[in-house]
């Protein structure tokens, strides 16, 4: 087990408008967490690399599979802890050949994991379960403090549990990436959603290695674990849901055993950045003049140490203007989350042939988009959607294909952190 780290300077900042109107009980917050994480090299980061090989992967999948998982490896730090998982129908751990161990990353290790992956076979059908209890067998031999880091590949849709993710869930961090167009995003999203990750859609396969080297190196930098958010209500306030809202979209799940006063949401590893939340609380509505402190919101490191506090309030007033204004922050991600929301609905629309729904949906989506500035988000719809440019009518684009869904989709999990003013203000 590695020493543990030191602790790294946090802020905890709470963005909302306190003001309320006469019997109101919705309060909205964001809380901004920035972190600077001490350097990695006082822990020792632990990755394990999946890589689905079943039949579907044959041909040019397999081989560029092989390329990133190499280059993934390729890019471990000396001292660095991995593994390497090839899944089908089960398991098999093909690096290191000792069971349910770990390699220290050496110049030897990284050959013999190189060796191994290149005699990769696709082969069999696909089960996430096995793949996720044997990452989570692995990772369970290092030290807390570390960071415990899975990335998955796959190309397809496979058996996975609610069960599984449970066991999981705040043993280690997982990214998943897609590829080809047979994979299922919705399973992806509640692997990610669950082990506080993210989902990623690799739709040219050219680009595969240099996205899995990123991936290897992005993970080293990360120099604290098991990070948590602390939501402390009184008993008379209800915590709805909290949810990252960048820099992507993620709803969070409280630790089993939590509820009561206190809700504790496992936030994964950080490396030196900046995560927006958004808080949504209901509270006793109250008569103008009357106050109350609605939560108090506290950033604790996997040992249990406070790093960092916020507060959200709540005041009830007779003063309009006051009571309807807005935060901007709020707003801004309120925003993004509403246009989210409309792309996975009508993308949902388009799944079951409601092309009717579907279009009205991803057509008021882009409109939002466009007003807001997001223009990455506008680019994926207009894969999707065409608009009239003189009647503005909005229409499903006739050649529109698989790959283009798949990249919307996974484009709803991104968010923007500048306020951008509204097109036409």
């Amino acid at each position: 087990m590695s020493a543990a780290p030191p602790p790294p300077v946090s802020r905890l900042e709470v963005h909302q408008n306190p003001c309320l109107p006469e019997g109101a009980q919705d309060v909205h917050a964001i809380a901004t967490v920035t972190v600077d994480a001490p350097a990695p090299a006082a822990s020792s980061p632990a990755q394990v690399i999946v890589i689905d090989r079943s039949y579907s992967m044959n041909g040019d999948k397999i081989a560029r599979a092989r390329e990133a998982a190499v280059a993934a490896v390729d890019a471990l730090r000396d001292g660095s802890r991995f593994a390497v998982i090839a899944g089908n129908g089960r398991a098999e751990q093909i690096y290191p050949l000792r069971p349910a161990a770990l390699a220290e990353a050496t110049t030897s290790s990284r050959d013999a994991a190189r060796e191994a992956i290149l005699a990769l076979k696709p082969d069999g059908g696909t089960n996430l379960v096995p793949w996720l209890e044997l990452a989570s067998a692995l990772l369970a031999t290092v030290g807390p403090g570390d960071v415990r880091h899975t990335t998955i590949l796959t190309d397809g849709q496979g058996n996975l549990t609610d069960a599984v993710l449970r066991r999981c869930a705040g043993a280690f961090t997982c990214d998943c990436v897609g590829i080809g167009e047979d994979w299922s995003p919705e399973q992806l999203r509640r692997i990610t959603t669950a082990l506080s990750g993210t989902r990623h859609f690799v739709e040219d396969l050219d680009d595969l290695p240099g996205f899995f080297r990123r991936q290897a190196e992005q993970t080293q930098d990360r120099g604290m674990a098991d990070l948590a958010l602390l939501v402390r209500a009184p008993g008379q306030v209800r915590v709805r849901k909290v949810t990252q809202v960048y820099p992507t979209e993620r709803e969070l799940t409280a630790r089993d055993g939590g509820g009561g006063p206190v809700h504790e949401y496992p936030l994964g590893s950080w490396g030196s950045e900046t995560r927006d939340y958004q808080l949504w609380f209901r509270v006793p509505p109250r008569q103008p003049g009357a106050e109350i402190r609605v939560a108090q919101v506290v950033l604790v490191s996997g040992e249990g140490r406070e790093l960092a506090r916020g507060r959200v309030l709540a005041q009830w007033t007779a003063d309009l203007a006051q009571a309807t204004a807005v935060d901007p922050k709020v707003e801004h991600y309120t925003g993004q989350l509403e246009q989210n929301g409309l792309i996975r609905e009508g993308l949902a629309a388009l799944e079951t042939g409601r092309t009717r729904e579907a279009t009205a949906k991803l057509g008021r989506a882009r409109e939002l988009a466009v007003e807001s500035g997001r223009d990455d988000l506008v680019t994926a719809l207009e894969r999707v959607v065409d608009q009239d440019p003189v009647t503005g009518t909005v229409r499903l684009r006739s050649r529109m294909s698989r790959a283009d869904t798949l990249n919307l989709d996974v484009g709803t999990d991104r968010t923007t952190r500048e306020m951008t003013p509204r097109r036409g203000e």
